[in-house]
């Protein structure tokens, strides 16, 4: 949890103010961080297969010093703060001004059910906001809290599968075939945050890219 909004140049690892809303009330930002991940959980591992001990020595050769190895991970979405670039007006634009909920609208009623994939053209309740209030002959700020939205969660298994030929004791071949994203998972980006713009609620695009198969040799010395 923090007071500092961001993850970029003027985030918390700076001391950035990462201003939102009021800039001179910090306790009304108070949200989770930008990077937090309520749940992550990332799996490295390596299996030497273990060589045969009997068959002929073409089929022993053949299936010896093989292991697998690979990376998963899997985690929650990032927080999501929804904005309005018009907000503030009258305070001079001194802040980044979120979003404001239509009356009677609460966080419940933000979060939209059915699966990523279903709801790329609306992740969350986009009518469930308004336009922020007229002060005067300028806008206020929204009254949508920081953070108060998941992204998509990610889950990634990246492997590889090797080959290890002996040419002589310090001497070896190493064949490698490596799947990146292995199992195709589509894992979306964050959808578009800012009130009244024509990517708002929509996800364009993913945040990895389809399954990557490459081959490498390598000579070890």
């Amino acid at each position: 949890m923090t007071t500092v909004q961001g993850t970029g140049q003027s985030a918390v690892f700076v001391g950035g103010s990462g201003n939102s809303n009021a800039p001179n009330d910090r306790s009304q930002r108070w949200s989770p961080a930008g990077f937090d991940r309520t749940h992550r959980i990332v799996l490295i591992y390596l299996w030497r297969i273990p060589n045969p001990k009997s068959g002929g020595a073409l089929i022993r050769r053949a299936a010896s010093n093989w292991s697998v190895s690979g990376v998963a991970t899997i985690q929650t979405g990032v927080p999501l703060t929804i904005t309005d670039s018009r907000g503030g007006s009258i305070f001079g634009f001194a802040s980044t001004s979120r979003a404001q909920l239509c009356p009677g609208v609460s966080y419940g009623d933000i979060s939209t059910s059915g699966s990523v994939g279903s709801r790329v053209n609306n992740y969350f309740n986009a009518a469930a906001f308004c336009a922020v209030p007229v002060i005067g002959n300028g806008t206020g700020y929204g009254n949508s809290g920081a953070g108060i939205e998941r992204g998509p969660d990610q889950n990634n298994i990246d492997l590889s599968i090797t080959k290890t030929f002996k040419i002589a004791e310090r001497h070896a071949f190493e064949f490698r075939s490596e799947f990146f994203n292995a199992l195709n998972h589509v894992q979306y980006s964050t959808p578009g945050t800012a009130f009244g713009t024509a990517s708002f609620g929509v996800i364009g695009s993913t945040s990895v890219t389809a399954r990557l198969i490459q081959f490498a040799l390598k000579y070890n010395f």
